[in-house]
Formats: C-alpha cells, sequence, structure tokens
C-alpha cells in the first residue's frame, strides 16, 4: 500500500510564520497540526506516528482521521448481562475414601480432647485451606464424626475488643452531643442576660439623669 502523503501549509503561529502539517477529523471538524522545524520536511511516518501518539486514528486518507474524542463515543456501551446468565455454583463432588480418611486425619490432629471445637487458630476453613479441599468435605466429617465447630478464641477476642471499641465510640459521640447542646443552651441564657443588663443599664442612666435634673 503506497505511503499517504501530508500536505505541508504555511501559518502564523504567535505571529511567527510556521510551516504546519494539519489534519482534520471527519467526524466533528476538529483540527490539530505537526509543526515542522524550519523549512526542512518530516517523512511521512514521522508525521503519522506523531498524531497516533496524540490519539488519533489516521487513516490511510483523510476521510479515515478519527480524533480521540470521536473514538471514545463511537465504543459501545458494555451489554448488560441477560437474566439466563446467571451463574449457579456446583456443589463440591463426592469425596473418595482416601480423601475422606485425610480429612479425618487432619480434624483430629486439631479438635479438642473434650469434643468443644479446634484448638486456636483451627477452622473449617483453615483445615479446608490447608488441604486444598472444599470447606463442605471438613464440615460433614467434623458434623458427624467430631461434634461442633467451636470459636477461635484470638477472634472472640477480636470481637470482643471490636465491640467494647464501638460501645465507647458510641458513648463518647453522645457525650460530646449532650455537651455542645449545653454548651449551646449557655450561650444562649449568657445572650438574653447581656442583653438583659444592657437594657437595665439604659434605664439606670436614664434614672440618674432624670434625679440630676
Amino acid at each position: 500500500m503506497a505511503q499517504r502523503e501530508f500536505p505541508m501549509r504555511r501559518m502564523l503561529i504567535d505571529d511567527h510564520p510556521a510551516t504546519v502539517t494539519p489534519i482534520e477529523c471527519h467526524r466533528c471538524g476538529v483540527t490539530a497540526r505537526f509543526k515542522h522545524s524550519g523549512m526542512k520536511r518530516k517523512p511521512a511516518e514521522a508525521i503519522e506516528q506523531y498524531f497516533r501518539n496524540h490519539g488519533w486514528r489516521v487513516g490511510s486518507v483523510p476521510r479515515g482521521d478519527v480524533c480521540p474524542d470521536c473514538q471514545t463515543r463511537e465504543k459501545p456501551p458494555l451489554a448488560a448481562a441477560a437474566p439466563d446468565d446467571t451463574v449457579v455454583a456446583e456443589p463440591p463432588r463426592t469425596m473418595e475414601r482416601e480423601e475422606r480418611r485425610i480429612v479425618f486425619a487432619h480434624i483430629d490432629q486439631h479438635y479438642l480432647p473434650d469434643r468443644s471445637g479446634y484448638a486456636a487458630p483451627w477452622t473449617d476453613a483453615r483445615i479446608a485451606k490447608d488441604l486444598g479441599v472444599p470447606r463442605a468435605w471438613v464440615t460433614e466429617i467434623r458434623d458427624q464424626m467430631f461434634g461442633p465447630e467451636g470459636s477461635n478464641p484470638d477472634i472472640e477476642q477480636f470481637r470482643a475488643d471490636l465491640s467494647a471499641a464501638k460501645a465507647e465510640f458510641k458513648d463518647i459521640r453522645d457525650q460530646a452531643a449532650t455537651a455542645a447542646h449545653a454548651h449551646n443552651a449557655l450561650d444562649q441564657r449568657l445572650g438574653e442576660a447581656l442583653g438583659r443588663l444592657d437594657a437595665l443599664g439604659a434605664l439606670a442612666r436614664r434614672i440618674e439623669k432624670d434625679i440630676g435634673a
């Protein structure tokens, strides 16, 4: 395919003559230009690459030139997923006998002797991750052969600390709101008292003036 030829034009830029190669979007008519150094013509490849670097789509002919804004507007919106495209999670496959034995042994290694739950920090989720098996397998065997999952002391302590911190924050916030309300009420009373003092002061000056007369 023949290399496209770009025209050169002389024009004033900042009151100085310059040689430029213009490009015009065939959709919206916006223009851009490539400024040559002196009268020496740059090769067509360099001019085309300049416009491409600035986001233009450069066609083999001027009718193929499209500015960056028009390219953005022509991109179609993402289609919404059809209602029947809902992904349904498949249930885990049935355990083989050897897999059941391995899961049982791993639970037995970390389950407390009093059958109250796992030793910290173990849980169904951690055992499943450690073995690389579905959590449902671990839960099934633990329910059938051991007992409740129990609780993780570290997690329970974190939850207790978090709950206490939230309660303390709420108490401080409520106290601050009460103090702000009381401050506003005192400020209002102070303003009213100053008003009464001003009125009494004016009355006192008038009485003194009447007595002095």
